[in-house]
């Protein structure tokens, strides 16, 4: 993200109460922030990890927000024991002020717009696209050809739309990503105050997307949340700050989605899964009811349970597991059963779900 001014240096260590690294890089012209892995040319980058600090040098960056100790020699940077608290007071300049200016707006003759939803300023709506009673489409947000947002629905400030996107009723896009900087209580070190980082990033919802009720998409922290072409979500689905949801995915109720995650293509997350931040899952992964992942799901995958199984070694675990735990019940069968054949009738009314919880 570029400012409107370029900034010096100097001037940002003081209005951030940050530690210029060396006065000789007081004047250098700052004109925008980024993160280290995407800078550009004059870029001030958010380096907080050791890893990104050891990229600085062959970055495009012009300088770094640092913690105090970090080791980045003679690179300009800003010093400061919450870097990211630094970004976000950065990224505050960003976040647009709302407005009711309707002149501002472009919206197609033909779409049709109940009296009350909430249009703000600088709106952009295209042809045959409704917006229901209740709805509220923030500054700035723009809404392709044939799409609807439904009753009490929200597009905070930013968000797009493609085309034949459907958005059901209740259904939250652009909220703020969950991000905060803990810092102890000031003659409290034995406690800790979360501080907000706001989110300057937007929500991107591609071509025929249809997302259910009371959906909630985080907008990204610098870049957008990514919802892509085709996908279809069922209610009550959370998708964290900064995720890119591949094309044609499906994603079932209950599901949640931490920040940071990809997925590839036509994957299906069913009900109740949950998805830890920064995970990859491949080209038609399927994610089974009520998983928890992390890491990395290779194309192609079925998995199910936690610790997370393939589909097959899931049920060769719980057998087996099942097995130690009626242990004393599958001995007392086979020295009550007459044959075999009524042990095996025995042992597989054990394993069924009804069997389970007898006594």
């Amino acid at each position: 993200m570029k400012f409107k001014q370029p900034k010096q240096l100097g001037d940002l260590a003081r209005t951030t109460g940050s530690r210029l690294g060396s006065p000789a890089h007081e004047d250098l012209a700052i004109t925008g922030i980024n993160t280290a892995e995407a800078a550009e040319e004059g870029d001030l980058v958010w380096a907080e990890s050791k890893e990104a600090q050891s990229g600085l040098f062959e970055s495009r960056a012009a300088a770094a927000i640092v913690p105090p100790k970090a080791e980045v020699g003679a690179f300009p940077a800003l010093f400061h024991p919450l870097p990211k608290l630094v970004f976000g007071m950065l990224l505050a300049e960003f976040i647009p002020e709302e407005t009711d200016a309707p002149e501002t707006c472009e919206i197609h003759p033909e779409a049709r717009i109940d009296p009350r939803a909430v249009i703000r300023g600088e709106v952009r709506i295209g042809a045959r696209s409704r917006i229901l009673a209740g709805a509220v489409i923030g500054q700035g947000c723009e809404i392709g050809e044939d799409c609807v947002v439904g009753h009490n629905s929200v597009l905070h400030w930013g968000t797009r739309l493609g085309n034949r996107v459907v958005v059901h009723s209740c259904t939250v896009l652009g909220t703020d990503g969950f991000g905060y900087v803990q810092k102890p209580v000031e003659g409290d070190p034995t406690t800790w105050e979360s501080l907000k980082v706001p989110h300057a990033g937007i929500v991107v919802v591609e071509d025929d997307v249809e997302i259910g009720s009371n959906v909630c998409i985080d907008r990204g922290l610098l870049q957008a949340t990514v919802i892509g072409r085709g996908t279809k979500i069922d209610n009550l689905v959370q998708i964290g700050h900064n995720c890119r949801i591949g094309p044609h995915n499906i994603v079932i109720g209950q599901v949640g989605f931490s920040g940071s995650i990809t997925t590839g293509k036509n994957v299906i997350a069913a009900g109740q899964a949950g998805i830890a931040d920064h995970t990859h899952i491949g080209d038609r992964v399927v994610l089974m009811a009520g998983v928890k992942i992390a890491g990395e799901v290779p194309a192609d995958s079925k998995v199910v349970g936690y610790p997370p199984l393939s589909r097959q070694d899931f049920w060769r675990y719980t057998s087996s597991m099942m097995d130690v735990t009626l242990v004393k019940k599958i001995l007392k069968a086979a020295t009550d059963s007459e044959t075999y054949e009524d042990f095996k009738k025995v042992v597989s009314a054990l394993k069924s779900p009804a069997g389970w919880f007898k006594k």
